[in-house]
């Protein structure tokens, strides 16, 4: 009993473990998707805020395209991260709630184990206290 106890007691130091691991990698994972949500807002805005000038001269309406061609691949560039981002962090959230399951079964299952090793001791104690009370009363003190 105390093998297995002991045992299970390993395992959930190493699923906690486990668990607190998956628990930085997912939040890691969430501030990364934020960053790069951030920097796509802010591409976005820098996109359709262009400054419109009046009259611009032909070199700066190729400077002018070649940025938003150049803009607009970054864009979808940071759309693409970002969506990847996104399904990454929904898979480790998948993980760790599925790993936390886990855990909750294995400290019901070792509270368990501890509760029945309580009571395998217990029992004990009150045979032990029990043989010697009938002992007492078989063979009382003499001198009383």
């Amino acid at each position: 009993m105390t093998n297995t106890l002991h045992t299970l007691e390993q395992l959930h130091q190493l699923r906690r473990r486990q668990l607190d691991e998956m628990s930085r990698d997912f939040s890691h994972h969430q501030q990364q998707q934020q960053r790069l949500k951030t920097t796509l807002d802010t591409l976005t805005r820098l996109a359709t805020e262009l400054p419109v000038t009046t009259s611009p001269s032909p070199g700066q309406l190729c400077n002018q395209v070649n940025y938003q061609r150049t803009l607009q691949r970054v864009i979808d560039g940071q759309t693409q991260a970002h969506a990847l981002a996104q399904s990454e962090t929904r898979r480790l959230q998948g993980k760790l709630l599925l790993a936390r399951k886990k855990l909750q079964g294995l400290e019901s299952l070792l509270g368990q184990h501890r509760e029945q090793q309580q009571e395998t001791l217990r029992r004990k104690e009150q045979q032990v206290t029990d043989a010697l009370a009938a002992q007492h009363v078989r063979h009382p003190m003499m001198g009383g």
